[in-house]
């Protein structure tokens, strides 16, 4: 009888184990999936959001007025790019793509104007006779 109910014990734990792997597959794997992305989504509009008011920040302040902006190596370990477009911020990762926009009329990065792609490293926006240049 013992080693009856010790292989009626293990199969039960085997069906039990089998059923806890099928909901975790099928309910639970996408719900990490949509928390993967929403925390990219919301890494990606706070590097947008502090990029598109740094700009406005430079743009209120008036001429010679200096601000650094400092984006994150990473988002939640993915790579991303930022991009400047008239008036619009753009970040996009492998996931998506967030937008916001910016009061300032007219922007450079080193002698270009939009759109151009504005790398990864720290910079500094100035305001120089209403034009924000990022160096």
């Amino acid at each position: 009888m013992k080693g009856q109910s010790a292989v009626e014990t293990i199969i039960s734990f085997g069906v039990v184990l089998l059923i806890v792997i099928t909901l975790y597959t099928f309910l639970l794997y996408p719900r990490i999936n949509e928390t993967n992305y929403s925390q990219s989504y919301y890494s990606a509009k706070n590097v947008c959001s502090d990029l598109a008011s740094t700009i406005n920040t430079v743009v209120y302040n008036g001429n010679g007025f200096n601000q650094k902006f400092s984006p994150p190596s990473a988002l939640y370990g993915r790579s991303y790019n930022i991009t400047v477009y008239p008036q619009l911020v753009g970040v996009s990762w492998d996931k998506g793509t967030v937008f916001c926009q910016f009061r300032a009329r007219n922007i450079s990065f080193r002698g270009s104007y939009p759109p151009f792609l504005l790398n990864l490293t720290d910079h500094i926006l100035n305001n120089s006779d209403g034009v924000v240049r990022i160096a």
